[in-house]
């Protein structure tokens, strides 16, 4: 399922045109059984893919490392969860550093209520490990409260964060404790931060490092309810906040993100290339989670002081490619789009790219049994571009007309991923073989993509003027093996990683941006 807020910020220009012949296929491999995806981390040379497995017989982490342009499996191992005093070994996560990895480990020991992180490092090779080393650690007020660590990486990997949350107590404001490294992992400094709100109405959505290593989180904050109040969804109850710790100061700041008349209705941030903190989403006009414009602000990190700010409406020959001229002109909003990616160019401008997702729940009566069922549909549909210039003012909208239906909730072919390049923005996902007839990317009607039989891999490039085209991404082969959108990575500066698979085979490909 798709959340507002399930971000990638990406940091980059845009590239040449790519053909099906760019892509180079390694050699096709079994997949394991009941191992999930949980990162892939690329490093110079090639990628480690991190799987992690829970089932009675194992429990840990797969990793396999792939190397070169043909992308070969050099190593493979399975690493178990370690034993824990009285606790449970839970994945945290695998970071790359200094030529090893370094996994990250949760451990809740319940009986005496401690909550602790570890780490072990891994070497490159996948043959040896170490003994796991005490990150940190605290104790818990009930065998119930696992508020949990989180794990951050800088730009290039110079800085690590980690954030431990403090565990909720509803007579205490929200507090964080906050560690960070150096790229070789040398502690910096650690301090913990109170933020002056209730320790559950603040929801932080991004934590950002800039070059300076200081630390930016950008957080939603809810109303407190007073008695008698109803419960409110509405997104007009929400104030978005920046709020920001300079180590070298040990100072907070908090700065609010309002725009005067307009309700904000998504919202991230990210480290553009000239180190300034930007700030992109979607607003409306109503108290309701619907899009009506953009907004996008750049500001200092170091002052806070607004650099760029503003706010455009889609116009209304964007709007009639979602509905008719009459919605239009009373004022409609697009509905069911969530923000994906926030794309930050060198010279400034930057990209927002959302989908259209909506679940559909269907009733009905089974008079043999006299129950009620349901059935659910999950649609993964039209993609939306918007080019912001550095000002904030849009330069042009697109739509990529996309159909997808799924009956079983999240589904690794649908929706879509983007690679990128100096002029151009790629978007590539599964199509259904009779919408390669019309090449244009903006078509009135297609058809729904239900079974992946029907699949093909379509590529759309759209220039830095917002001009697009839709071919065929690559042949399918014998194999008949599937695109997986959700396993697309940057490899290098002109290298993506993509992959196929079908049942337990899996093939990985470089896809080259000259």
């Amino acid at each position: 399922m798709k959340y507002f807020l399930s971000l990638h910020i990406l940091v980059a220009c845009f590239g040449n045109v790519v053909f099906a012949q760019d892509i180079s296929w390694g050699p096709v491999y079994e997949t394991q059984k009941n191992a999930y995806l949980k990162h892939i981390i690329s490093f110079d040379g090639g990628f480690y893919i991190v799987k992690s497995i829970n089932t009675k017989r194992q429990q840990g982490i797969y990793i396999e490392k792939y190397i070169g342009e043909s992308l070969t499996r050099q190593a493979q191992a399975f690493f178990p969860n370690p034993a824990m005093s009285n606790g449970k070994a839970q994945y945290e996560r695998v970071l790359y550093r200094n030529g090893s990895l370094i996994w990250y480990i949760n451990s809740f020991d319940r009986v005496n209520r401690k909550h602790e992180l570890f780490s072990i490092t891994i070497n490159a090779d996948l043959t040896k490990t170490g003994a796991p080393q005490l990150i940190d650690g605290y104790s818990m007020a009930s065998s119930r409260s696992l508020p949990g660590f989180s794990i951050h990486e800088s730009q290039r990997r110079k800085f690590t964060l980690i954030v431990r949350k403090y565990p909720y107590d509803k007579f205490s404001n929200e507090k964080y404790y906050l560690m960070m490294y150096d790229s070789t992992m040398k502690e910096l400094w650690k301090k913990e931060i109170e933020l002056p709100y209730a320790n559950n109405l603040l929801d932080i959505t991004d934590k950002l490092i800039d070059q300076t290593g200081n630390v930016h989180l950008l957080a939603t904050l809810a109303p407190e309810k007073q008695k008698g109040d109803l419960f409110n969804r509405s997104v007009a109850a929400n104030k978005y906040l920046l709020v920001s710790f300079y180590p070298a100061e040990n100072k907070l700041k908090e700065f609010e993100i309002n725009l005067d008349g307009k309700f904000i209705t998504a919202v991230t941030a990210g480290m553009n290339p000239a180190n300034n903190i930007a700030i992109g989403g979607f607003y409306s006009n109503s108290n309701s989670y619907t899009l009506a414009g953009t907004f996008y602000l750049t500001m200092s990190p170091e002052t806070k002081s607004v650099i760029t700010l503003n706010q455009k409406p889609f116009d209304k020959q964007f709007l009639m490619e979602f509905m008719s001229e009459r919605a239009a002109n009373r004022g409609e909003e697009l509905t069911d789009f969530y923000f994906d990616h926030f794309i930050l160019n060198a010279d400034g401008s930057a990209m927002l790219v959302a989908e259209e997702y909506y679940k559909q729940t269907h009733t009905y009566f089974d008079p043999y049994n006299q129950l009620y069922y349901d059935n659910n549909t999950y649609n993964y549909n039209s993609i939306i571009v918007i080019k912001v210039n550095k000002s904030g003012e849009i330069d042009w909208t697109r739509k990529i007309s996309k159909r997808q239906v799924s009956t079983t909730g999240s589904n690794e072919y649908f929706s879509y991923s983007l690679a990128k390049g100096s002029n151009q923005l790629y978007i590539m996902f599964n199509d259904h073989s009779g919408n390669l007839k019309d090449a244009s990317i903006n078509s009135e009607s297609v058809y729904g993509l239900t079974q992946n039989k029907f699949s093909v891999p379509v590529l759309v490039s759209i220039d830095s003027t917002g001009v697009g085209s839709k071919k065929k991404f690559f042949e399918q082969g014998k194999d008949r093996l599937i695109f997986l959108p959700s396993v697309s990575r940057k490899l290098g500066e002109n290298t993506y990683m993509v992959a196929r698979q079908r049942k337990n085979k899996i093939q990985f490909g470089t896809l080259k941006v000259n």
